[in-house]
């Protein structure tokens, strides 16, 4: 439905829509717009207000110290395990 021109398609990660395309063999099928995505996004994650606050907060900063930790040579290794680049 997509390469037909059916629908449209919203990807928030450019990581994920390069891997989805490469592996779909979708490279030249499709034209990627990016409408006020030109600047990279900062992802964090989101939990439930019911959670408490200092819960979360732990949470996020786990998280936060996992995606940090992916940088250099591992980075470059999970780039190229799923042929993206950014």
């Amino acid at each position: 439905m997509i390469k037909a021109g059916r629908i449209d398609l919203y990807a928030d990660n450019m990581l994920v829509l390069q891997y989805m395309l490469n592996r779909f063999d979708w490279n030249n099928g499709l034209k990627i717009v990016r409408p006020g995505l030109e600047n990279k996004l900062v992802e964090i994650p989101i939990f439930s207000n019911k959670m408490p606050a200092e819960r979360r907060k732990t949470l996020i900063n786990i998280w936060n110290s996992g995606r940090l930790s992916i940088k250099g040579d591992k980075q470059k290794m999970l780039l190229k395990k799923y042929n993206v680049a950014l």
